[in-house]
């Protein structure tokens, strides 16, 4: 018969291309079943599956070789170029031939059932040999489903900020002209609160319950629950030019952090103020307080902070990280200090390619940076230089400019450990109580135990996660071809998955992965999609 190529390219093309070979080398045998080395009653366990193994292996490698050859060939008008690329593609099938051997022998059964007799592929195997092909967990064929949505609601637009309080409050920065504050409660709107405000909202510790939010200049201390002022302070005014000339202005809070139970918030013109809650509440909500509980803490001249600029405190030091670039600071000035002492950066770091996460826990930096998963000690990173974290260029990866050429390695006690993921999803990982740094990858989720991978399991998952430090919940585009997507729980421990609820939701082909917004506080976990957010109580 004649077997026409086809090639497979898009989401796990590798594994992809690999199967597609498969199928083909299928196709093309006879088809009576193949014949092979019968097993016999004395044949132990491991003997019968190194030896399905190693049928396996050989096949998948001759069938590759033999496609790149053919591929060398037809593409390759230089005879002597073509034959050297035959003899690349026929060294390479060998090392393809060991490399599946090795992952073929720590198969369970499950994935072995999937390949009777080789070269055909039993119906719905396609999912469970993709993931062992690439050293994941099989997704299971029945996964219990979880707490169904307790409530939904549609927002007007996608949200900017989501947060959820101890009692299932959600309050949303939404909008399409402005950024209103939306308090969303039992699928309904609870309260809401017109004006302009930024996109983040920053819980202070202790109780009653607060949370800090910024419009123009003013600081806003607010009740979740109901969002009712407990505060207000704003920041003081600008001088812009000198002299005579000099004028007033009102430069708006960007961002925001807590440090020591105080505030700490800077400006579009990267003025810092240390702002005292207590102080700042002691005449009463509602009322504005400038100056009163408002202290400079220095700046950044001739500076204005990026839109996308954010403030992060913890380890004896201030990160601000804007328009690609982290900044570490001291935390702590100097005793004397001039109240406008400009700040001094004691560390630069700068991703040759893209920096897309940077979240401060105790001392662990943890950064997505160049497709690696990196963790800093923030109290021992100190250099005169800038420095790159990441590894570069990354093995496979397709070479692009590199925006840090000149920078330095992190000097010594600086990096903990780093982690090339291939497809590692920019948004938050889940960093758990044990040091684990759990990701999204290509569909996957795994965990990384100082740089090794402790687990890799086949979930779906795309864009955030969220943790409460012992367990671990993410968002499934679809574990199996028409799977709707939806919302699961993971054994933290080995990565199996405890639950997965469908969500009524459509997402296509293609997506963002900031398009998704998990947040976990308490006992609610809440879901947002585009501008669909649903709320859960998983049981701990």
């Amino acid at each position: 018969m004649t077997c026409p190529m086809s090639l497979v390219f898009g989401r796990r093309a590798s594994t992809a291309l690999g199967l597609a070979l498969l199928v083909a080398s299928g196709a093309c045998k006879k088809d009576e079943a193949a014949t092979g080395t019968a097993s016999t009653e004395a044949d132990s366990p491991e003997t019968t599956q190194r030896r399905e193994c190693e049928r396996f292996a050989t096949d998948m490698a001759q069938t590759g070789a033999l496609a790149g050859q053919i591929l060398v060939t037809a593409l390759d008008d230089d005879p002597e170029s073509a034959r050297e690329g035959r003899q690349e593609m026929a060294s390479e099938a060998r090392k393809l031939r060991q490399q599946l051997l090795d992952k073929c022998m720590k198969w369970p059964q499950e994935v072995m059932e999937c390949l009777p007799p080789l070269g055909v592929l039993k119906d719905g195997c396609e999912e469970r040999l993709l993931a062992a092909l690439d050293g994941a967990t099989p997704p299971p064929q029945d996964v219990p489903p979880g707490p169904s949505p307790a409530w939904s609601f549609t927002l007007e637009s996608d949200p900017r900020a989501l947060a959820v309080a101890d009692d299932g409050t959600v309050v949303a920065v939404a909008g399409v002209e402005s950024n209103t504050l939306v308090a969303l409660r039992d699928g309904k709107v609870a309260w809401r609160k017109e004006g302009d405000f930024v996109g983040w909202l920053l819980p202070l510790p202790g109780e009653p319950a607060t949370w800090i939010t910024a419009e123009e200049n003013r600081v806003l201390a607010i009740d979740p629950t109901t969002g009712a002022e407990r505060w207000t302070a704003s920041l003081p005014v600008e001088l812009d030019g000198e002299g005579d000339e000099a004028e007033p202005s009102l430069p708006p809070v960007r961002v925001a952090a807590v440090q020591d139970g105080m505030l700490l918030v800077g400006d579009d013109e990267a003025r810092f103020f240390v702002l005292d809650p207590a102080s700042c509440g002691a005449a009463g909500p509602g009322v504005p307080k400038p100056g009163t509980c408002v202290t400079a803490a220095g700046g950044l001249p001739d500076e204005v902070l990026e839109s996308d600029a954010r403030l992060l405190v913890g380890a004896g030091r201030r990160l601000l990280w804007e328009d690609g670039t982290l900044r570490a600071f001291d935390a702590e000035q100097p005793k004397g200090s001039p109240p406008d002492r400009a700040w001094s950066p004691t560390l630069t770091l700068r991703p040759h390619d893209m920096l897309s996460h940077v979240g401060l826990h105790g001392d662990r930096l943890v950064l997505v940076i160049d497709d690696d998963v990196v963790e800093l000690d923030a109290a021992q990173c100190r250099s005169s230089t800038d420095v790159a974290p990441s590894g570069w260029p990354q093995p496979g990866a397709l070479r692009v400019e590199d925006e840090c050429e000149g920078c330095s390695q992190p000097p010594t006690g600086c990096r903990r450990w780093r982690a090339y993921v291939e497809d590692v999803t920019g948004e938050s990982p889940a960093v758990l109580d044990d040091g684990v740094v759990v990701v999204n990858a290509d569909g996957y989720t795994l965990a990384l135990d100082e740089g090794d991978t402790r687990w890799k399991a086949s979930t779906g998952g795309g864009g955030p996660l969220a943790t409460d430090g012992r367990r671990v919940f993410g968002f499934s585009t679809a574990l199996r071809e028409d799977d709707p997507p939806g919302v699961f729980e993971l054994d933290a421990s080995n990565g199996h998955l405890r639950w997965r609820t469908p969500l009524p939701l459509r997402v296509g082909d293609i997506y963002s992965s900031d398009d998704i917004r998990l947040v976990q506080r308490g006992s609610w976990l809440v879901v947002c999609y585009e501008q669909t957010i649903m709320a859960l109580q998983p049981s701990s």
